[in-house]
């Protein structure tokens, strides 16, 4: 096996236990029997517990990028791509569970590391969903508007549903949420009366 892979091996295993855990409580010798493995193997690639949870962080981060560029990509018209980002988003945020417990609790085991992966995270989103306006003006789905202005604007409206939905919401809710926002989007909430 190689030294990637051998890494990916402990990382894997690391966000399970750190998911069980919480990373407070999680220690190398959980990770290390995991593994079936002594502590002294994880040394070998990691230097302490912060920064494997780092790895972990940012294995995760990766997975939430490639599943919504993967989802968007499979869409046709704009609006079911931008459906497909948010649903997406929501189902993946459940699946990377070390990532939004941080953010959840309130503690980062290294605060400048996790801030510089999350603004690392959000310019890549950004970047996705600036792709589907752009594409959506290009195709006509979308009247000519500034498409950055219209993509922060999105992701900032999205941060307010969230923690719900990675939280409480069903899938089912987290598809009702999804349809009332770009409803209001595409559609506003002004009645047209003449």
């Amino acid at each position: 096996m190689s030294d990637a892979d051998t890494k990916n091996s402990i990382i894997r295993e690391a966000s399970d236990v750190f998911a069980k855990y919480g990373y407070r409580k999680a220690n190398l010798d959980d990770i290390a029997a995991r593994l079936g493995k002594g502590k002294s193997f994880i040394y070998y690639y990691f230097k302490n517990k912060e920064e494997i949870f780092n790895a972990v962080l940012t294995d995760e981060a990766d997975h939430l990028t490639e599943a919504l560029s993967d989802a968007v990509d499979k869409e046709d018209d704009a609006k079911a791509k931008l459906k497909s980002f948010v649903l997406v988003k929501a189902k993946t945020l459940r699946e990377i569970v070390n990532f939004y417990q941080i953010i959840k609790d309130g503690y980062f085991s290294d605060r400048d590391f996790f801030e510089n992966l999350r603004i690392d995270l959000e310019k890549k989103e950004l970047e996705i969903v600036e792709k589907i306006f752009r594409s959506g003006i290009e195709s006509g789905d979308f009247k000519k508007i500034d498409f950055k202005w219209a993509a922060e604007s999105f992701l900032t409206a999205m941060k307010g549903f969230e923690l719900p939905l990675i939280t409480r919401d069903s899938f089912e809710d987290i598809e009702r949420r999804t349809d009332a926002l770009l409803d209001l989007l595409f559609y506003g909430i002004i009645q047209n009366n003449k």
